[in-house]
């Protein structure tokens, strides 16, 4: 993203403002929907793709089995 030097409306010059301010918003906007969307495509061509609650769900567990097993090994 990048803007251009404009002198109208207080663009331009380093300084925040609500025009720049509008466009960022919009492209933020715009940006988390493309990523919405192509996830939930990524979803449907691969379904078996756990889900975030899923996936975080088995990593925690993951990571507390490995702490259990290294726990046993070092008595």
């Amino acid at each position: 993203m990048s803007y251009y030097r404009m002198a109208e409306q207080g663009r331009g010059i380093g300084l925040e403002n609500p025009v720049d301010k509008g466009y960022i918003l919009a492209a933020m906007a715009a940006g988390t929907e493309f990523i919405e969307e192509a996830t939930a495509g990524v979803s449907r061509v691969f379904p078996d793709i756990p889900n975030r609650e899923k996936f975080v769900a088995d990593a925690i567990r993951q990571v507390i089995a490995k702490g259990r097993l290294s726990d046993s090994l070092s008595e």
